[in-house]
């Protein structure tokens, strides 16, 4: 690759600015009357083909514009702060726990209250034992621990109502009243998150 000058503060505001522009235009595009364009044209040949190398002295550059073209996941109607939105979905996806579902439990367990505790020591918005996980999490170590363990009773159990019984009581009983209420719960976060 050949030497290249670094790009100056302005030159990298115009290359943020045309990514801007492109980005707004596929999106319109896309709104209006991109798919009856796209089912006209050949199958195996892209409509706009864009190669852009960036210097390897600039990566900083690439990572702010991709930081600008990813949407921000942050859900206003989840009423979990931003950093605990995204310790919910990392830990969700880690453990194969639709988001739903945890929602409906920390909804169910805590009602989204960060500092809660039960009368039996249960804290935090998955409202652990204090016997078997540490009593100084922060929320967000709260939510992965609790997601976590959710994961392991589902994968345990295979049905979602004995592993979110056992989270609650600690084994799976047969009662259904709390795993119940927070699959209701995860109905209404499904249509929610999406």
């Amino acid at each position: 690759m050949k030497n290249r000058p670094a790009l100056s503060p302005t030159d990298r505001r115009c290359a943020a600015a045309l990514l801007g522009i492109l980005l707004v235009s596929c999106v319109v595009y896309e709104l209006t009357d991109g798919a009856a364009v796209r089912a006209s044209l050949p199958e195996d040949k892209p409509l706009v083909e864009i190669t852009w190398e960036v210097p390897l002295e600039q990566p900083q550059l690439l990572e702010a514009i991709t930081l600008q073209l990813e949407p921000d996941p942050y859900r206003e109607d989840v009423p979990l702060e931003r950093e605990l939105q995204a310790a919910l979905r990392e830990a969700c996806k880690e453990h194969d726990v639709p988001v739903s579902l945890a929602l409906g439990l920390i909804e169910e367990e805590s009602h989204f209250q960060v500092d809660v505790v039960s009368g039996k020591g249960a804290y935090g918005l998955c409202q652990l034992n204090p016997k078997y996980f540490p009593n100084d999490l922060t929320p967000a170590e709260n939510i992965r621990a609790g997601v976590g363990y959710l994961g392991e009773l589902l994968e345990r159990h295979g049905d979602p109502a004995a592993a979110l019984r056992a989270y609650n009581l600690g084994y799976d009983d047969g009662d259904r009243r709390f795993a119940s209420a927070v699959l209701t719960a995860a109905e209404r976060w499904e249509s929610v998150w999406k």
